[in-house]
């Protein structure tokens, strides 16, 4: 086992944003927001009461897929915040477009 030298995914990006720790972030990102499944599980349950009740299979997938999209979204806005915050911040500055600068035009008077 080997240990790894990068920073650990809670703290900020530094200045010099490498692809390397833009991997281990989002890495860091994907185990946690994947370690969210209570809505997913709440969907199922009530899924596979109404599909039992209509006798029909689209209820336990509508309400199934409902509770996997509840999932990312309550893991990247809730539960995973911080860490998809110093993701986005260590993308942006590795992925920082190079505009030239803008010289302003000479005076008119």
């Amino acid at each position: 086992m080997t240990l790894s030298s990068s920073p650990p995914a809670s703290s900020p990006p530094s200045d010099t944003a490498t692809e390397s720790e833009l991997d281990v972030l989002g890495r860091d990102l994907s185990g946690c927001v994947l370690e969210q499944y209570v809505f997913t599980i709440m969907g199922i349950g009530l899924g596979t009461g109404m599909s039992v009740h209509r006798k029909s299979f689209f209820p336990l997938v509508a309400w199934g897929a409902a509770g996997s999209i509840g999932d990312l979204m309550y893991g990247l806005g809730y539960a995973c915040k911080g860490q998809y915050d110093a993701y986005k911040a260590c993308r942006n500055k590795l992925h920082r477009p190079q505009v030239p600068p803008i010289t302003p035009p000479p005076s008119l008077g």
